[in-house]
């Protein structure tokens, strides 16, 4: 629509402004010239078209090239009066070309103008807001509060007038609508029509506003404006959970917080000092808008699209301006610069975030908050103070002392560790006629006995239990043995399944397990007691309580829930603490793939009774030898996990020294070069090499260090040398990774960068082409005090970079140490590596001088730290006990949700103005600061988005009390008094009441900010009590109503439609607040959703799951937000589509079958009548005319023709989860079409 003036809106009273002189340049003149002469002429001057500018006085009175734009007062020496009435093609403005002639009534109107000395005006909207407005005097008839004498007193300029008040019911019903976006109950009709006191309208609005039904209607109101969506947007358009935010704004409105506190929050509640976790909450406003993950995409160009959208949710929301206009340029109608734009969008720059979300994980976008209560952190600093004690015990000193007599010093490359012979290590001599048989198992499985043809596994313990084969598991030969086990493949989901055993307490397992994989030993289709905890054994909460705390060893050795599970076969045995329960082997519930068993299992004896400790080594002894498994010889104390020396490279494959099971490997672009000592390896920067899936999959809570020599040739903005995680942006990052940045070492631990991490840099850089050793350890703190970085054998200087690390760093894919590239990163080109040591606990600088060659031998408090670290039993414990309390601390902490939020980061990020808006055209860096058109920023308040609030909500601010009541104007009579509600600016519609938007906005403050007392204000004036017939003056000379003579009648928008005949159909599921449902239509939309089952397919509207991509097609079909941008107006249009939709859809027809379902539960088959009053009247609130009756019930007679094909009665009734009662398809049939012509009727689905 063209911007409005006034020759369009109030034509019959412009004869009147002419005649008396007396023009109003805002309302006026302003609206020509911007619409037609401000784009050439304006303020933009990239896009003037000449030095002469008419959007001020005191430029367009300025002297060019001989001519005077504007002389006041004297329209022929004034240029403009000569351009705009020239002939000359050329000469004449506007030029042809612009498509924008001046009328003759424009022309004369600026000729006026100027004779009365053309006077220029700041913008309305940008002129302070009157600290008070007089109530104009008016012959209104029948006023009931001040909005009626300012509609009354314009209307009195016009051959209008006020309309007479419309019935009690068609009121109760258009506030009821308005109020609650739900219809009213014929018990609340009833109590109203009965009531005949005076306030009785002010009783049923005071009663409506303390609902929650009000507060879900005004929520269902904001998340136009706040873009509200459960996905990011984009083409991915993966979900998140944000609906947390939304329940924060059903309380607000529930409680009547006042408007402006609200906004403050929304923009900076975590500002507010000793800010609540809900005021922390709020700032999740900020965070709504669409964010990207797909590959390829740059994450500082999306970052800086995220702070434009808080700026343009900003301006439209709060200063209804189009500030997306000076992103790129001076703005070309409102004095609102480029400089403005930045220097707004700086208070919305400094929050640590990413520009893409995690593709590989479910990680929530930094900042965010955690929803719930934090676990105490008690238990943990008692662990800490344990270990403490322990370490520095006389106990410890003495076993010390007598630990160093009996071990021996070895060596891995440069790495020192100790030995220890193990006494008895061979199993003593096995009884020759030992039977497992003799301690009745109650299932025995030898994988040597199994029947291959049938997939049949025989049961040795004699009470076949026989296993039955699933899938494609498959017998092979053990080298050692010579016996046979059986393989698993979890990718084909092999497993063998037994009838269920309830009483576990003893079990034997011959086994080994794929490294990576998550299956358990013993599984069950509903309970998974022996959930395993990846490559450890048990985990810490969802392994059965009798499982984690039972004993547990491996080749006759103690183990626990932490141990590693074999990767090649061994005996392991468990007894549990209580009773557990098994069916299958191979494939735990029903998750699949890296959960399901990737291994080999040669024998299983199940036992149910718990056998003592000389029973279970009985039967270990028996099986190590059968199966000649090997045991250990000797103990080793802190051996490292990984030496790659680089001088043995066999094909592409690089043997791991210290654990031949656990080589690397790489491919032929890696070369072998010569190294620091020997061999190394050089990079090409796009190949990696790794250590196979598992290994070094290190969890937050775990001790790690490692150490190698690097030789970078060439200084790196950035690189990845080392890294334990799949990706970069791909995965935020997620997991252990050492950089080099601008030159420097940097490692970190990441659970989602760049907010929830902790990252440390060096201060120095590498040398180039030279060999510098480099040592990290971490002591399992999450905190960047426990990460040391050692460079060529001291101590680096660091600098801190981030410390904040609350979650976990596991599960972001790539579960393996991997050297020099990674997904979508860049990698350590053309550098160089030897030497790699990597250790599972934190080795002293001792061991690293060591390693960097600065000493030959470690020192005794090194060996100490081994003894305590490795051998000590108490130290040991006090260590795991430690870690169990971290690791459970933090778990507890996982399982809390997040939500995005807002949380500035230490220091202030530069701002810099975009040339064209693009994030590489860095120009002048910008300050934090608001338009200088508008009021200016508060002294002494905070330059942060706190004191943004406070500027905002200032009681002279000009627009945001404006802007506001404007909305809630539209929202109450369907139209703002600015129509262009997201546009208070120069080409938005002037207000068609100024006086009365400036009083109602100056009242609104004066009242707190109240809402309450806003509406309240609204729905009890005449003019919302105004019937909405239209007579032919008012059809012709006002049909848009913009002089509000009548009430407005439109349709009711989508979310009403939806749940007013949900409710009428008594479907509607009133359950407030929590996770978005997804109702029927969903499964047709854009990215077809399945529907939720009942009743959560009937919840209000403001529930339904927002898909940016799909949106619910009934709801777009009607005109509902998008939402991928602010919106604070909705266009209203009418198609055929519509009406097929609310005939035809799902939701429909099923609530019209419901109503039908009672109806005829109520009057049977033989009261036609009684039923279609009672229908009429639940959809409209009024029973049916005489007239009305009669066409239903031929309606109804019609219908009970067509549906006496029983088959067609059938389809049409099956849609939906309602189960009807009534018994008879065919009259169910007849009635529910009735009832939905009832629903798709005028009456029902308009305001009138």
């Amino acid at each position: 629509m063209k911007p409005l003036n006034l020759f369009s809106v109030f034509s019959f009273l412009l004869p009147a402004f002419v005649a008396t002189g007396k023009v109003d340049f805002n309302r006026q003149i302003r609206p020509i010239l911007s619409d037609k002469c401000y784009k050439c002429h304006g303020p933009d001057a990239k896009n003037q078209k000449s030095d002469f500018r008419i959007d001020s006085f005191e430029e367009a009175i300025k002297e060019h090239n001989g001519f005077v734009g504007l002389t006041p007062g004297s329209p022929e020496n004034s240029e403009i009066h000569w351009r705009i009435y020239s002939d000359d093609a050329i000469e004449v403005m506007p030029p042809p070309e612009s498509k924008l002639p001046l009328t003759e009534g424009e022309k004369k109107l600026i000729d006026q103008w100027i004779k009365e000395g053309g006077k220029y005006e700041k913008h309305w909207s940008f002129q302070a807001l009157p600290k008070s407005v007089e109530v104009p005097e008016s012959n209104h008839p029948t006023p009931k509060n001040e909005i009626d004498h300012f509609i009354s007193s314009l209307l009195e300029k016009s051959p209008l007038h006020i309309s007479a008040g419309t019935d009690k019911i068609t009121w109760l019903r258009r506030v009821t609508y308005d109020l609650t976006g739900l219809p009213p109950s014929l018990h609340d009709v009833d109590a109203f029509l009965g009531d005949k006191s005076k306030d009785a309208h002010s009783k049923v609005v005071d009663r409506l506003l303390d609902t929650d039904e009000y507060a879900e209607r005004m929520t269902s109101e904001w998340m136009d404006v706040a873009r509200y969506s459960d996905t990011y947007g984009y083409q991915r358009d993966r979900n998140r959970n944000v609906w947390q935010w939304r329940d924060w704004v059903i309380q607000s409105f529930r409680k009547n917080q006042a408007y402006d506190q609200f906004v403050t929050e929304q923009i900076a509640g975590d500002l507010i000092p000793n800010a609540t976790r809900d005021q922390i909450l709020a700032t999740c406003f900020n965070r709504l808008h669409p964010q990207k993950v797909e590959g390829g995409s740059v994450p500082e160009e999306f970052r800086i699209e995220y702070v434009a959208d808080r700026v343009h949710t900003f301006g439209t929301a709060f200063l209804g301006l189009t500030m997306e206009c000076t992103r790129c340029h001076d703005h070309k109608y409102d004095p609102v610069t480029q400089k403005d734009y930045f220097s707004l969008s700086a208070f919305f720059n400094n929050i640590d975030e990413a520009g893409l979300y995690s593709f590989f994980t479910q990680s929530v976008p930094t900042p965010t908050l955690e929803i719930g209560d934090l676990p105490s952190e008690e238990k943990i600093k008692s662990a800490e103070q344990k270990l403490k004690d322990v370490r520095k015990s006389p106990e410890a000193k003495d076993a010390f002392g007598n630990w160093i007599k009996e071990v021996k010093l070895e060596s891995v490359g440069r790495a020192h560790y100790f030995s220890k012979p193990i006494r008895n290590a061979e199993p003593r001599e096995v009884e020759p006629d030992f039977n497992p048989l003799s301690m009745k198992p109650v299932l025995w499985l030898d994988a040597n006995e199994y029947n291959s043809p049938t997939g049949t596994w025989n049961d040795l313990s004699g009470n076949q239990n026989y296993a039955t084969r699933h899938a494609s598991p498959k017998l092979k030969a053990h080298k050692n043995s010579g016996l046979q086990v059986m393989r698993y493949h979890s990718k084909s989901n092999d497993y063998h399944e037994f009838k269920e055993i309830k009483n576990i307490r003893t079990v034997f397992w011959v086994m080994s397990k794929t490294s990576g994989n998550s299956g358990s030993l013993l599984c069950h289709p509903s309970a998974h007691h022996f959930y395993s905890n990846g490559d450890k054994f048990w985990h810490p909460q969802h392994t059965h309580e009798h499982i984690r705390k039972g004993s547990l060893r491996i080749n006759g050795k103690e183990a626990n829930a932490e141990s590693n599970y074999p990767n090649k076969l061994a005996v392991i045995s468990l007894r549990t603490t209580g009773n557990v329960m098994a069916s299958r082997m191979g494939k735990d519930r029903n998750h699949g793939e890296k959960y399901n068993w990737n291994g080999e299992i040669g024998e299983v004896l199940i036992f149910s009774n718990a056998l003592n400790d000389e029973q279970i080594k009985r039967v270990e002894n028996h099986l190590i030898k059968k199966w000649k498994v090997k045991r250990e010889s000797e103990i080793q104390y802190a051996k490292p996990m990984a030496y790659l020396s680089f001088d043995d490279r066999n094909g592409n494959r690089y043997p791991n020294s210290a654990d031949r099971s656990k080589d690397a490997s790489t491919n032929g672009n890696n070369k072998e070069v010569e190294g620091k000592f020997g061999k190394g390896i050089h990079f090409s920067g796009d190949d990696v090499l790794k250590f196979s899936s598992g290994f070094g999959d290190f969890n937050r809570h775990q001790n790690f260090s490692m150490a190698f020599w690097v030789n970078p040739s060439q200084e790196l903005e950035r690189g990845v040398v080392v890294r334990r995680s799949k990706a970069w942006t791909d995965a935020a990052s997620r997991g252990i990774e050492v950089l080099i940045e601008n030159g420097r070492l940097s490692p970190a631990l990441i659970h989602f960068w760049p907010g929830n991490a902790i990252r440390i840099r060096s201060k120095n850089k590498l040398p180039l082409n030279q060999w510098t050793h480099v040592g990290l350890t971490y002591d399992g703190s999450s905190q960047a005090s426990g990460l040391q970085l050692f460079e060529n054998g001291k101590l680096a200087s660091i600098e801190v970079i981030r410390d904040h690390l609350t979650r976990e760093i596991t599960g972001g894919g790539d579960p393996f140490i991997g050297f020099a590239q990674r997904m979508r990163d860049r990698g350590f080109k053309n550098g160089m590596l030897d030497e790699f040591y990597l250790f599972n606990r934190v080795i002293s600088g001792s061991e690293i001088e060591k390693l960097a060659g600065l000493r030959k031998k470690i020192d005794d408090s090194a060996v100490r730290e081994i003894f305590l670290h490795s051998a000590h039993k108490p130290s040991m414990t006090a260590r795991q006990t430690l870690y169990r309390e971290r690791k459970s601390f933090g778990d507890q902490r996982q399982r809390l949700s997040e939500i995005m939020v807002m949380k500035e980061m230490p220091g202030v990020r530069e701002t810099h103005i975009l040339e064209r808006g693009h994030y590489e055209n860095r120009g002048e860096v910008v300050q934090r600061a608001t338009p200088e058109v508008l009021t200016p920023f508060p002294n002494g308040a905070p330059r942060d988005r706190l004191g943004l609030a406070e500027w905002l909500t200032n009681a002279d601010h000009p627009l945001l009390a404006r802007v506001t009541v404007n909305r809630y104007w539209q929202m109450i009579f369907g139209r703002g008094l600015v129509s262009t509600s997201e546009d208070f600016g120069m080409q938005g519609k002037p207000p068609t009441h100024p006086e009365l938007l400036d009083w109602l906005a100056r009242d609104l403050i004066s009242s707190g900010w109240n809402l309450h007392h806003l509406l309240k204000k609204m729905v009890l004036s005449h003019t919302y009590r105004q019937e909405s017939k239209i007579i032919p003056l008012a059809q012709e000379k006002d049909p848009e109503n913009l002089l509000l003579s009548r009430s407005s009648a439109y349709r009711l928008p989508a979310e009403m439609i939806r749940d007013g005949l949900l409710s009428h159909s008594q479907l509607l599921h009133k359950k407030i607040g929590g996770p978005s449902s997804k109702p029927y239509d969903l499964n047709v939309s854009f990215k077809p959703i399945h529907p939720d089952g009942a009743p959560n397919v009937y919840r209000r509207s403001l529930y339904t799951f927002w898909k940016r991509t799909g949106p619910t097609p009934v709801m777009m079909a009607l005109d509902a937000s998008k939402r991928d941008v602010c919106t604070v107006r909705r266009e209203r249009t009418d198609s055929p589509s519509q009406s097929l939709i609310l005939l035809n859809g799902t939701q429909f027809v099923e609530a019209a079958r419901a109503l039908a379902d009672q109806l005829i539960a109520k009057h049977g088959e033989n009261n036609p009548m009684g039923l279609i009053n009672d229908a009429f009247r639940e959809l409209t609130s009024r029973y049916p005319s005489e007239k009305e009756a009669v066409i239903l019930l031929n309606l109804l007679r019609e219908q009970k023709e067509y549906f006496t094909d029983s088959k067609e009665a059938d389809k049409f009734l099956l849609v939906g989860y309602y189960k009807a009662k009534s018994n008879n398809p065919s009259n169910l049939a007849a009635v529910t079409s009735m009832i939905s012509t009832l629903m798709n009727f005028d009456g029902t689905l308009s305001k009138r």
